[in-house]
C-alpha cells in the first residue's frame, strides 16, 4: 500500500513539473528544460541523462509552442534562417563534447549559465 501511494505522490510530482516546464517553455520560450533538469536530478537521474531527457522533451515542446506562435502570426520565417546553420553545428559540438564532461563540470557550466541568463534579462 505505502508503494502505492508512493508512486501516485511520485505521479502527481511528475505530472506538476511537467504543467510547469510546458508553461515555461510555452509562455517564455525558454526556463523549462532549466527546471526539468533540476527535476529529473532529484528523481536521481544521472546529469548528462538529465539534460539529454530535458532537450528531447523540450524539442517536443518547442516545436508545439512554435506551431502555436506561428498560428498566431508571432513569427517571421526569414527571422530565424541566419541562426539555423550556426545553432545545428553548436548542437551537434556540445552534444558530442558532452561525453567528454565531467558531470560537476557540466552542473557548474549549466549554473553559470543560469546567473548569466538571468542577470542579462534581469538588468536589461
Amino acid at each position: 500500500m505505502i508503494i502505492i501511494i508512493k508512486a501516485n505522490k511520485d505521479k502527481l510530482k511528475l505530472f506538476a513539473v511537467g504543467i510547469l516546464v510546458g508553461f515555461l517553455n510555452g509562455l517564455l520560450g525558454t526556463g523549462g528544460g532549466s527546471v526539468l533538469v533540476a527535476a529529473l536530478q532529484k528523481l536521481g537521474l544521472e546529469a548528462k541523462e538529465s539534460h539529454a531527457t530535458s532537450l528531447l522533451i523540450t524539442l517536443v515542446l518547442s516545436f508545439i509552442s512554435a506551431l502555436i506562435y506561428i498560428n498566431r502570426g508571432y513569427f517571421e520565417p526569414l527571422d530565424f534562417l541566419p541562426f539555423l546553420i550556426p545553432s545545428i553545428i553548436g548542437g551537434f559540438v556540445g552534444g558530442v563534447l558532452l561525453k567528454n564532461i565531467s558531470a560537476k563540470l557540466l552542473q557548474i557550466m549549466f549554473s553559470i549559465l543560469l546567473i548569466v541568463g538571468g542577470s542579462i534579462a534581469l538588468f536589461r
